[in-house]
């Protein structure tokens, strides 16, 4: 994997990036576009995107349950032209490592998935 590629906290500036990225996703029915501006805004979860250049290429987000207990991992997703080179494996690392530093009393880490 490139080493260029930095994981960051999503911005709102980020959504068209995010939906086109996201295109085909769930045969056309991809939840994230109708509620990717909320989840910014919800002060328990926090978004994550793998940037390559200026370009949105993965997605991930992290959603603390159970008051703070739990981290319930949602809408991962990366860019087809980057699969398989390890791009998802580092925003969940990145992710992971923000959590632990910030919520240092998440226990459980569940993942949901629809492959």
């Amino acid at each position: 994997m490139d080493e260029t590629i930095k994981v960051r906290l999503a911005l709102e500036s980020d959504y068209m990036q995010v939906v086109k990225m996201s295109k085909g996703i769930y045969e056309g029915f991809d939840y994230l576009p109708q509620c990717y501006h909320v989840w910014l805004r919800q002060p328990n979860r926090h978004v994550f995107v793998a940037v390559a250049g200026e370009q949105i290429i993965g997605l991930t987000s992290a959603w603390l349950i159970d008051n703070g207990k739990t981290l319930l991992s949602q809408a991962g997703r990366v860019n087809p032209d980057y699969r398989g080179q390890g791009v998802y494996r580092k925003l969940e690392k990145e992710k992971c490592k923000f959590v632990k530093e910030k919520y240092p009393k998440v226990r459980v880490m569940r993942m949901t998935a629809d492959n």
